[in-house]
Formats: C-alpha cells, sequence, structure tokens
C-alpha cells in the first residue's frame, strides 16, 4: 500500500494528514511547532501519525509541504541582511522606489515607509553596462568590482543578490558579477535577478530578488534539515513544496526560489476551501485562515480562487504569481503592547509562537504592580483580565496575560486612571467585566466619587 503525506507548517501549530492513496482513508493529528527547527516537529508529528496508524515509513511516496517559514520571516522581520550588487548608478534604486503612497490624499505625511531590506551602506555599485538591445556599452571592470566588494565583509550580510540594468535582455555581466560574488563568499548565497525574474523595470525585478536573498538561508536551513531528519527517518517519500500560486516545486528549487514560497501556507487552506465548496456546492466563498501568527482571507468566485501577478506580504510587494490572498500580521497568538511615541494598542506582528505559545500566555502579575487594594494572594477574579506587557519600568506596560483591578487596568494600558483624578473609588456595574481593552472600561467602569464627569470625558479625550 501507498500513501501520501501532507504537512502544514504554521507559526503555533503543525498539522499532519496521511491519506491511503487506494481506499481513500485519512490519518490526522496536530502537534506544536519548533520555531528554532520546524522540521523537527514536521517529522516528529509524521512519525507520532505514522505509529498511531500503524503505517510504515517506507509506504509514503509523496511528502506534500506547505509552510509559513517564509512568511513570518517577513511579517516579523526576521530576515537575513542582504547585500546588493546594481549597475554603477543605480545605488539608490531601492530607496527612491515607487512614488505610490498608500492610503488618501495627505496619507504621505503620518505614512511609515519601510526600510528596504537590502540597506545602502551595503549596497555595492558594479561598474558596468549592458544596453537595452543586449549589447555591452560599458565592459565589467573586475578589478574594480572586487575592490568595492570588499565592504560587504564589514558590513556582514549573510545573503547576496546582483540586479544589473538591462540584465533580462543579456546576463552575461550579472552572471560574472555572480561567480566573482561566490568566489570571495563562498559561504553566502547569491541569488541573480536573471533567475528570480527576467523582467524589465529594474525596481520590481530588483525588490523581488532582494526579497528571494532575504528568506533564502531560513528557507535553505530549513529544507536542508527537513530532508535530512526524512532520510534518516528511513522513508523514501519526495519532498515537494506547495507555491504561492498553488502548484508545487522541488525541494531543491525552493532552497534556490524561495521568493515563491511566501504564501504557501495561506494557498494551501485556499485549495482545501475550494475543495470543500465544491463539496458542499457553494460556488463563490469568503475563506478565513487564522493561525496564531497571521490571518489570511480569500476570495472563491466559481470554485477558482483568484490568481495575481504579484505576492504581498505585509507591507512587502514582490513579483510572483500567488492566489489573491490578504495576510496581516495578527492571530491567535499575536502579542499586544503600547508604543512610547503614540501611547496606543497595537497587537502584531510579533507572535507568542509556539513558544511560549497561546496555551502557557496567563500568569500572575509581580507584587510590584499591585497596589494596597488588590485582594490577598495576588488574585483577582477571573472574569477581569487584561493583555499586558511590560515595555518598560514604570506604570506603562502592556503583552503578557494578567490580572488586574479597572484602576490598574487604565493604568497599564498607559493612561491616567478616572478615578485617581476625581480622587473616587471604583465600583462594579456590570457582573462580566472585558478590560482587554483600556476603551471598553468607560463602559463598565464608573467612578463612585460625585466630581467623576468632567474627570471622565477628560479620560476619554471628550473633555
Amino acid at each position: 500500500m501507498s500513501y501520501r503525506l501532507g504537512v502544514d507548517v504554521g507559526g503555533t501549530f503543525t498539522d499532519l494528514l496521511v491519506i491511503d492513496e487506494a481506499t481513500g482513508r485519512t490519518f490526522r493529528d496536530k502537534v506544536p511547532s519548533t520555531p528554532h527547527d520546524p522540521s523537527e516537529a514536521v517529522v516528529a508529528g509524521a512519525r507520532k501519525l505514522t505509529e498511531s496508524a500503524g503505517i510504515a515509513p517506507g509506504s509514503i511516496e509523496l511528502f506534500l509541504h506547505g509552510t509559513t517559514v517564509a512568511t513570518n520571516a517577513v511579517l516579523e522581520g526576521k530576515f537575513a541582511r542582504v547585500g546588493l550588487v546594481v549597475t554603477e548608478g543605480y545605488r539608490h534604486m531601492l530607496q527612491i522606489a515607487r512614488s505610490l503612497v498608500p492610503g488618501g490624499l495627505a496619507a504621505w505625511i503620518v505614512w511609515p515607509k519601510p526600510e528596504p531590506m537590502a540597506p545602502l551602506e551595503a549596497t555595492i555599485e558594479a561598474p558596468e553596462r549592458i544596453g537595452a538591445d543586449g549589447e555591452i556599452v560599458r565592459a565589467l571592470d573586475e578589478a574594480e568590482l572586487r575592490r568595492r566588494l570588499e565592504t560587504l565583509r564589514h558590513e556582514k550580510v549573510e545573503a547576496i543578490t546582483v540586479c544589473l540594468i538591462n540584465s533580462y535582455v543579456s546576463d552575461v555581466h550579472e552572471r560574472r558579477v555572480a561567480e566573482i560574488c561566490a568566489e570571495m563568499f563562498p559561504d553566502l548565497p547569491v541569488s541573480i535577478s536573471a533567475d528570480i525574474l527576467p523582467e524589465m523595470q529594474e525596481y520590481e525585478r530588483g525588490l523581488t530578488t532582494v526579497a528571494n536573498s532575504a528568506v533564502r538561508p531560513t528557507v535553505s536551513r530549513y529544507v536542508a534539515n527537513l530532508e535530512r531528519e526524512l532520510t534518516a527517518w528511513g522513508t523514501p517519500a519526495k519532498l515537494n513544496l506547495l507555491r504561492s500560486d498553488g502548484g508545487l516545486m522541488s525541494a531543491e528549487k525552493s532552497r534556490a526560489a524561495p521568493v515563491n514560497l511566501l504564501m504557501s501556507g495561506p494557498a494551501g487552506g485556499v485549495a482545501g476551501a475550494v475543495w470543500v465548496a465544491k463539496s458542499a456546492g457553494f460556488p463563490n466563498v469568503l475563506t478565513l485562515d487564522m493561525g496564531g501568527t497571521s490571518t489570511d482571507v480569500a476570495l472563491i468566485e466559481n470554485y477558482t480562487p483568484r490568481l495575481r501577478r504579484e505576492t504581498s506580504v505585509g507591507h512587502l510587494t514582490v513579483r510572483a504569481s500567488s492566489l489573491d490572498v490578504k495576510t496581516v500580521g495578527a492571530g491567535g497568538g499575536s502579542i499586544a503592547y503600547v508604543p512610547e511615541l503614540t501611547g496606543a494598542l497595537r497587537v502584531g506582528p510579533q507572535s507568542a509562537g509556539a513558544v511560549p505559545g497561546p496555551r502557557n500566555t496567563q500568569a500572575r502579575v509581580h507584587p510590584q504592580q499591585l497596589d494596597e487594594r488588590w485582594p490577598p494572594a495576588g488574585r483577582a477574579p477571573p472574569h477581569c483580565r487584561i493583555l499586558v506587557r511590560q515595555v518598560q519600568a514604570g506604570p506603562r506596560q502592556l503583552g503578557r496575560w494578567c490580572r488586574g483591578t479597572p484602576a490598574r487596568s487604565a493604568a497599564a494600558a498607559g493612561r491616567a486612571c478616572p478615578a485617581a483624578w476625581a480622587g473616587g473609588a471604583l465600583r462594579w456595574r456590570q457582573r462580566r467585566c472585558s478590560c482587554a481593552c483600556f476603551l471598553s472600561v468607560s463602559t463598565r467602569w464608573r467612578p463612585a466619587s460625585p466630581a467623576w464627569p468632567r474627570a471622565w470625558r477628560r479620560w476619554r479625550g471628550r473633555g
């Protein structure tokens, strides 16, 4: 008998499914992910599932794998430091970018422009030029290029991108530059735009290739570890990873072009939703896939998901085909905090992930965070909880689960308590109290002091 094994790795949990190709019987399991090495959860979960189902590892012929390793690396900003080599005169290509600013007419005033994935100080100009017709306008000066590349040693880059002007017409210079980079930096992966996106428009081509280099070390380590563990397990299954557009790619190709895996996990959820929609007879479906780190939404029309030319993850948009899935860096395990600059509640993109995980985020508060009116032993009613993370010493705190009175809730949220202003005490107004957001406190708590109206309006920003 032959089986197919499907594994979906998320930031919090890893889901596994084994299908008997002869009978169609399925076996499923879910295990916590291992952020330090996601392949450990994959192999451990596969071992556990096959042992409980009585399936020999040698009978698994195909291994289909969807992963959010690349997605979470971009959302959380945990990608490699990239060195960029461009044609002389194009050093500020990523900084200039496009003039499009998301939002309304005055959005540029408040829009925080994201930092380029390849910093300017790690961008090298190659003395060369290829014309639009593919002819060499200026020959590559290899000696000068080698001298300039020495700068990347001091910048401690972890990957290198080569994107020269008009390389989509003739890549002779780009490939020679890549060979020189490989000679000088044998331990670093080198990505060239002629392989990743051989198209015109150097900014889109450069950004896509830089994004490929940024996630390449992480994805390469993951795929290599996974292949090694699968071989040690004794399965001959061929590893195939799910692409962002719903197709499959080999393990070798995924190590070289991981930019095509940015929506690998969400694409698997959409593909499964299409199957469910067809089975249930609903041609038009809106999907919602919430994990521990990110949340994905997609639209299915006439049993067909939308396909787009670009892939968008957070603030990053690269030119790689993908299913039309909208992803935000907020999931079930996202961490809430209060920035010092704005003092407003923010959620994500940092996530608790699998360590400590969503099951281990509840804890008692420290005694120094309690006032004299706090109940003995540091306990509070279970229905009064706030999401708190300590971002600095003092009352401005918000991000791990703790329990507190409304007075402490307001202070921990970084806002002055109206009861303290009015000199009164707080009392219950409703049986249940949800203090997850300090704005909701105003609808459930009222100070007993007669001087509360003006202080209350001031606290809510209306006075």
